[in-house]
């Protein structure tokens, strides 16, 4: 076993190479994801702004956003000087790791438990190199807390002083609450450290009032922003609690989340990465915790990181287990824990520790080399993408100042033109997610933007185009349509609405019918059964809802605007059924309930020719006649 200073040299050099191949090999994307974190680093560095958190949301804090400003401040802002900044908090998390396994199970363990983290699985480089503005920081603060417990709990029980550390402590896990407040997995692990450990020591006023009052310093920022906005990222419906059944999501996250983290399956694609690899993860998983038990007393907190961690990501309803980023703090658990694994087989069976790594870096590799290749890809659909190479883009816009664009070119584009493109989100669903408002509002003021689409979007925008013969001018490349040269007044239609209007005809939406009550009392309301078929070729805008009219026999509106019933946009062909609440607010009287779909912002369906369904509705007390 060599010098630890050896050790973690070939710990880095390892995470270096494995993340160079798969940067090299496109693996790993920059994408509009990582490119408004840049925009943000730019900001800070060049305008001294200073966001609490990351632009669009009201969590995820910015440390790693600051972090990236200092490196831009010396290599400039590039995709490589990004790549760079995060591939040193990967290196530190992998480091982190070896740390933590030397500490439970000795030096073995350690270098084993590094070998796992350098050598893959892909998910961890995905994530890691991409980050998002918050993932490799919030498990490089989390891995050091993890690591401080260990220390604490060693001092406190030899009868040392901890105070110096239990306030460090305290910091770091302040840090990751503001980072993001899924690191309150942490609260768990602490308990048990101190129920396992001396926990009257642990329990000491001195140092529960250093933790937290060091833990407060840390998040200073959390507390600062949210004391001043009502606790707005605890009400963030990004961190609401999940609805629906538990047992769908027990099964997402062994089928999925869990293979994915440890190499069975592709992000992307969700297909296994070889024959029987997903039983083989749950092997290794049933493995882990096996081993976890029968060494508990060194094993408590890993333990409690690797149930903590899904069990939180359970019950938040953005969880998404094809995408388990929620679940990327359990590498805290499982590589130590198969480094303690395989470093005890070592000592009693040598064949078994070889089979066990065998089948470790089975799944590592493997996952590395079936990962797709996402550089300069767009995807349309699950399985339909688009190749398209950013860098040609930005030379494509030459001369362009503004544009409307999906999300995913949007913000990449900004950065890689250096802002002399400014380009904001645009389109239906998360394609038009804005994030970036002065970027947005410079688009929104611009008197001739472009508009550069791709896939369903393009084809909407194009039908629109036609189907009212407004002039414009197209030119095609890198799988995407810039259209430029539109009149003032149709810009004027589409930013009202910051959409692509429906173009529809007679025919494009059949109505089934309306069912519900055909009375009903002064300012009553009732729930009336609404069916409607989409005939377009193309799914339904999400800009679209359901609503309706209140009108006198004679035709005029004697309530024009009803409130708004949410449809899920329906594909060509389907059949949409919902219900919609109607206020009858309304003095006694006849009149037509008239139902129809209103592009927000653009038009109802009835002015484009479609006709809407009517029930004539008496309204009328208890006491009047029919």
């Amino acid at each position: 076993m060599g010098s630890p200073r050896s050790i973690a040299a070939l710990l880095v050099l390892l995470t270096a190479a494995t993340a160079a191949w798969l940067v090299t090999a496109g693996r790993i994307p920059f994408s509009s994801d990582q490119s408004i974190i840049s925009l943000m680093a730019l900001d800070i560095l060049q305008k001294g702004v200073h966001p609490v958190f990351c632009y669009g949301a009201q969590y995820g804090g910015t440390l790693e956003p600051h972090y990236l400003a200092a490196v831009f401040s010396i290599l400039g802002p590039s995709p490589l000087a990004f790549r760079l900044a995060m591939g040193v908090l990967v290196v530190g998390i992998v480091l982190t790791v070896w740390a933590v396994a030397r500490s439970c199970y000795g030096e073995r363990a350690g270098l084993l438990a590094g070998l796992y983290l350098a050598l893959g699985p892909s998910f961890f480089f995905y994530k890691g190199l991409t980050s998002d503005g918050a993932y490799a920081s919030l498990v490089l603060a989390c891995g050091l807390g993890l690591w401080l417990l260990l220390i604490i709990g060693r001092r406190l029980a030899a009868g040392s002083d901890a105070i110096l550390h239990l306030a460090v402590l305290g910091f770091t896990l302040g840090l990751a609450w503001w980072i993001l407040p899924i690191s309150a997995f942490m609260a768990a692990v602490c308990a048990v450290a101190v129920a396992v450990g001396a926990t009257r020591a642990w329990l000491a006023p001195r140092g529960v009032a250093a933790f937290f009052g060091a833990f407060l310093i840390g998040g200073l920022p959390w507390w600062w922003y949210n004391l001043q906005n009502g606790w707005a990222s605890l009400k963030a419906p990004e961190l609401a609690a999940a609805s629906g059944g538990l047992a769908p999501r027990l099964a997402s996250l062994f089928h999925d989340g869990w293979t994915i983290l440890l190499g069975a399956s592709s992000v992307i694609t969700g297909e296994a990465t070889f024959s029987g690899s997903r039983f083989l993860a749950w092997a290794v998983l049933a493995a882990l915790i096996g081993f976890g038990l029968v060494s508990l007393r060194r094993s408590a907190i890993l333990l409690a990181v690797l149930v903590a961690v899904p069990c939180l990501a359970l019950f938040v309803a953005r969880t998404n287990f094809g995408e388990p980023r929620y679940l990327l703090p359990a590498y805290l658990a499982i590589a130590p824990l198969a480094g303690g694994l395989i470093s005890a087989l070592w000592e009693r069976w040598s064949g078994a520790a070889v089979l066990a790594s065998a089948l470790l870096l089975t799944l590592n590799l493997g996952s590395q080399i079936e990962s797709p290749r996402l550089e300069n890809r767009l995807r349309v659909t699950k399985t339909a993408s688009v190749d398209s190479d950013p860098r040609e883009v930005v030379r494509r816009l030459e001369g362009t100042e503004a544009v409307y664009a999906s999300y995913w070119v949007a913000y990449r584009t900004t950065f890689l033109s250096g802002a002399k493109v400014i380009a904001t989100p645009f389109g239906s669903g998360s394609q038009g997610l804005v994030r970036h408002l002065e970027h947005h509002a410079f688009v929104d003021r611009h008197p001739a933007p472009a508009f550069l689409l791709y896939g369903w979007d393009r084809e909407r925008f194009e039908s629109y185009l036609s189907r009212f013969a407004i002039p414009h001018r197209r030119e095609s490349f890198e799988g995407l349509t810039l259209f430029t040269g539109l009149p003032a007044k149709e810009v004027a239609t589409i930013r009202a609405c910051n959409c692509i209007p429906e173009s529809l005809k007679a025919g494009d939406i059949e109505w089934l019918g309306v069912e519900g009550p055909r009375r009903l009392p002064p300012g009553g309301e009732a729930l009336y059964r609404v069916a409607f078929r989409n005939r377009l070729p193309r799914r339904l805008s999400p800009n679209v809802n359901l609503s309706y009219h209140w009108r006198r026999p004679d035709g005029t509106n004697a309530v024009h605007d009803g409130p708004r019933t949410v449809i899920s946009p329906p594909a060509s062909g389907a059949v949409v059924e919902v219900e919609a609440r109607v206020l009858a607010n309304l003095p006694p009287g006849e009149y037509d309930l008239v139902f129809d779909l209103v592009d927000e912002g653009v038009s109802w369906f009835e002015w484009l020719g479609i006709s809407p369904p009517r029930r004539r509705i008496l309204i009328a007390g208890p006491g009047a006649n029919p």
